[in-house]
C-alpha cells in the first residue's frame, strides 16, 4: 500500500503501521526509516516522532560501546536531557 500510495497521508498512514510492525519484532533499523519516510505527510506527526524516538533509544541502547570509555559505558545516553531535582 506504501508504494501505490507513495508521497500521501495514506501511503504516510502505511509507512507509520509498517513502522509500528517492524518495531515489535524488533527490527528498530528499519523501524526508524519507516517513521523518518511517514513524518513529513502523517496526519499525526507526533504520534509519528514518538515512535521514531522510541526506536532511535532502543537502538542506541543496544549499540556497543568502547569499555575504554566510561562514560559511555555508564551513561549510555540516560542522563542527558535530564535534570537532578533537588
Amino acid at each position: 500500500m506504501e508504494r501505490k500510495y507513495h508521497g500521501t497521508q495514506k501511503g504516510a498512514e502505511a509507512l507509520f503501521e509498517k513502522g509500528n510492525c517492524l518495531a515489535e519484532t524488533g527490527n528498530d533499523e528499519a523501524a526508524v526509516k519507516a517513521y523518518t519516510a511517514a513524518l513529513p505527510r502523517h496526519d499525526s506527526p507526533d504520534a509519528v516522532q514518538f515512535a521514531l524516538e522510541r526506536a532511535e533509544r532502543r537502538l542506541l541502547r543496544g549499540s556497543p560501546v568502547n569499555p575504554r570509555n566510561t562514560k559511555a559505558v555508564w551513561d549510555r545516553g540516560y542522563a542527558q536531557g535530564h535534570s537532578s531535582q533537588q
